[in-house]
């Protein structure tokens, strides 16, 4: 897995995982404060705030592939 800085064009966006580097954790983007350089993350479901600096975006490997949550094996239904 590689990661990015996080620059001015690439901001991360409430739901992105991004990587935590001071406890090299992913966590959930919620908020993005510009003017105060701070992130919002969900971390274990624990919110907390951060610089900026402190985080990496998660770089993907196919960005035109849209990300999909798995449905489970479906052998439940009838």
């Amino acid at each position: 897995m590689e990661f990015i800085e996080i620059t001015e064009g690439r901001e991360p966006y409430a739901g992105e995982y991004v990587y935590h580097t001071p406890t090299n954790s992913l966590v959930i983007c919620g908020r993005f404060d510009k003017e105060r350089s701070l992130l919002q993350v969900l971390s274990g479901g624990r919110v907390f705030m951060d610089r900026i600096s402190n985080f990496k975006k998660v770089k993907r490997e196919n960005p035109t592939t849209p990300l999909r949550a798995s449905r489970g094996c479906g052998g439940c239904k009838k």
